[in-house]
């Protein structure tokens, strides 16, 4: 778990029994070491560090892909509704299809090149 990571950490570290690091500290250490490894590796370990979710933008990325996940799910239901189907159209719906095929596809394309 999280404390086998700590521990890792502070043997990796060279910490001594007197010294003492809190688990906010082990994580901000593990993140910047991410940071300087992926600016090391190129791009590739950057799109990885952002697809994993371990940069502010990189957690609003999932986010936003949950959120898309929903709302295509949502789509779905709703396009064998033949009342919303009447009311948005079926356009609307095959649209939305559409959009998010390419963002899943960009996605996995990313998630390969990491």
């Amino acid at each position: 778990g999280f404390s086998d990571l700590v521990s890792e950490k502070k043997r990796v570290l060279r910490l001594t029994e007197t010294e003492d690091i809190s688990e906010a500290e082990a994580t901000a250490k593990c993140l910047d070491c991410r940071y300087r490894q992926a600016q090391l590796n190129g791009a590739p370990a950057r799109v990885e560090l952002f697809l994993k979710g371990n940069t502010p933008l990189g957690r609003a990325y999932e986010y936003s892909l949950l959120a898309l996940i929903v709302a295509n799910l949502l789509s779905f239901i709703y396009s064998t509704d033949e009342d919303a189907t009447q009311y948005f159209g079926s356009s609307f719906f095959a649209y939305f299809d559409v959009v998010g095929c390419v963002v899943f596809t960009g996605d996995y394309i990313a998630r390969v090149f990491a």
